[in-house]
């Protein structure tokens, strides 16, 4: 729960930082946290160093807060990315019996209504080729227009799939519904999780600035005060951008 207490604790200030000053992680997410809560101990450990050049105190415990507050919106955020892949694969999976049955609807009433021009002006607008409100809308009207017409329909189409055309809509309908409602809620999350690090990057910076500077003259001293994911890819390529997201 101390995660969320953390949270709760600096929930305002996240939520109020501006958005020019949001950064996006340059690293993974578990990384960065693992790294500011080692960064967190050893600034405790040298607490008397740091302070006498300026840094204060509760500057180092708000490190190891910020970080954990941190860490519980990104679960958040990677847990409602799951829900959203689970509705995405739900979604895909009804889309394509949708098209199907339409195609195999649409394809049935032309051959049926062939002889009847009062009829035909009935299938005027019906087409395969749907966005996604159109297809759940068609799928609609054509049970509503097959249950009007099955002493005609019936010869050559299993009039179930009227009613199969008819909960599909509307489960189709709910899915859509829960999608986008997903992707709106999860780039919220996300919103929020850019800036919970956001904020904990400016304190990382900070609290590594004044551990490089106050232990300059120690190398074995100041790796504890870079970052080990930065160093080690910075041997293997190009020196890391920190405004690239990752």
């Amino acid at each position: 729960m101390s995660n969320l207490c953390d949270f709760e604790k600096h929930r305002d200030q996240i939520e109020n930082i501006p958005a020019y000053s949001i950064k996006k992680p340059y690293m993974p997410i578990p990384v960065y946290l693992q790294e500011a809560d080692n960064l967190a101990s050893r600034a405790k450990d040298d607490m008397e160093a740091l302070q006498a050049i300026g840094l204060a105190p509760y500057k180092i415990t708000e490190l190891r807060e910020l970080a954990n507050a941190c860490r519980y919106v990104q679960s958040e955020w990677i847990k409602e990315d799951g829900m959203r892949s689970e509705a995405a694969c739900n979604w895909k999976e009804m889309k394509f019996q949708a098209v199907e049955l339409n195609k195999k609807l649409v394809s049935s009433f032309r051959f049926a209504f062939r002889e009847h021009e009062d009829l035909k002006g009935l299938l005027n607008g019906l087409s395969t080729t749907l966005s996604n409100t159109r297809l759940i809308q068609q799928l609609s009207d054509l049970s509503t227009i097959g249950m009007d017409h099955t002493g005609i329909l019936s010869p050559i189409l299993d009039l179930s799939l009227l009613e199969k055309a008819d909960s599909l809509s509307d489960e189709l309908a709910t899915a859509l519904a829960i999608v986008n409602g997903e992707r709106r809620s999860g780039n919220k999350t996300r919103l929020i999780r850019d800036k919970a690090y956001s904020l904990l990057k400016k304190t990382v910076d900070e609290v590594r600035n004044c551990g490089k500077f106050a232990f300059r003259n120690n190398a074995e001293h100041l790796a504890g005060y870079k970052s080990f994911w930065v160093s080690k890819h910075n041997r293997n390529r190009s020196v890391i951008d920190e405004n690239t997201p990752f």
